[in-house]
């Protein structure tokens, strides 16, 4: 191969690795998680009623407040039924 194809190849593949990197880092700042309360403040919240919706996966329960901030919770590796 000719050294200008492969000089050209070469800064082809430097940009295309700073643009993903670029890309990840932006994504990252973008995509950034609800802040995570105890388990406790989210039982007390929602006996407050400060709490409008929750979505309760097997570990993690996201929600949000009425006023429509978001949040995370650990939820509690096992809980007896009442």
């Amino acid at each position: 191969m000719n050294s200008n194809v492969k000089t050209v190849a070469f800064c082809a593949v430097i940009m295309v690795s700073a643009f993903l990197l670029w890309q990840a880092v932006k994504s990252d700042k973008n995509g950034a998680r609800p802040p995570e309360i105890s388990y406790s403040e989210f039982l007390s919240q929602v006996e407050a009623g400060s709490i409008s919706k929750v979505v309760i996966g097997k570990a993690k329960i996201d929600g949000q407040y009425r006023d429509g901030r978001s949040f995370r919770v650990t939820g509690p590796s096992s809980q007896k039924e009442c």
